[in-house]
């Protein structure tokens, strides 16, 4: 199951996930739904989310990023990720 709520103190969106019942194809949806939520998020987010290892995360995110559903911005410790802009060329006004 997965909760959403939003943290009384800093207006952050909290999604709280019973761990048990996630399944692979679940923990993409759930990192999704954070990014989408929050904006951004960051490996350690994820971890502490699922419950997995910083390692697997990392997995995780690469398979998203080949799917282009997200990007990743900076480098080590200031690495975050947020959903890929799929505006298509010529939608935004751009050439």
């Amino acid at each position: 199951m997965i909760f959403i709520r939003n943290h009384p103190i800093n207006g952050q969106t909290a999604i709280e996930v019973d761990r048990a019942a996630i399944e692979n194809s679940d923990r993409t949806s759930i990192i999704l739904e954070y990014i989408k939520e929050n904006g951004k998020g960051r490996n350690a987010d994820f971890s502490k989310l699922l419950g997995l290892s910083p390692q697997r995360v990392r997995e995780i995110l690469k398979d998203l990023i080949q799917e282009e559903l997200i990007e990743k911005h900076g480098e080590r410790r200031y690495t975050y990720y947020t959903a890929k802009n799929k505006t298509k060329h010529g939608q935004d006004g751009q050439h």
